[in-house]
């Protein structure tokens, strides 16, 4: 390998590293199996994207439509112990939901798509316990999103047992 290629290898693994090259030809690489290994990172970030965007819509959508619709917007804190466990149970199906489904369209396995889903619902969970002042109480407001946190992730693991079964089916 030349030492102007914009190949290295490196590690026992013989994994690659490359020189940032954007909007280039096939003409720049060694030889077209690279050029194409270089387009398949794009076709991954697209993925990770789609399952970070898809799901974080699908669990804000659910609570949405749960908390604000069927439960009116009203304080749940201090509620009923039947209401705090159908929220409890909209969150948790709102996560499972959401996890399962980021873990489906992202790449590799499903706990990566439901992994990048927590970026913005962490975004989201600082904005909901440092910025905006509810009536509930800083403990309740974390406990809900350590919950749908949690269920995000076990949806995307739902989806690899899933996966891995019909794999060997």
């Amino acid at each position: 390998m030349s030492p102007e290629s914009a190949w290295s290898r490196s590690g026992s693994q013989g994994t690659r590293t490359y020189a940032v090259r954007y909007r280039t030809s096939s003409v720049l690489y060694d030889n077209e199996a690279e050029y194409q290994t270089c387009r398949v990172n794009w076709k991954i970030f697209a993925r990770g994207a789609a399952a970070m965007i898809t799901g974080y819509v699908v669990i804000v959508g659910l609570t949405s439509i749960g908390f604000n619709g069927v439960f009116g917007g009203r304080a749940l804190y201090g509620g009923s112990v039947l209401l705090l466990a159908a929220a409890t149970l909209l969150a948790v199906v709102a996560g499972l939901v959401g996890g399962y489904l980021a873990g489906w369209i992202g790449p590799g396995l499903g706990r990566i798509g439901a992994a990048l889903v927590l970026l913005p619902l962490a975004v989201d969970t600082i904005f909901v316990l440092f910025f905006w002042h509810g009536t509930s109480p800083f403990w309740f407001d974390a406990m809900g999103s350590i919950t749908l946190m949690a269920c995000t992730m076990a949806g995307g693991l739902l989806r690899e047992k899933v996966e891995k079964r019909v794999s060997v089916a």
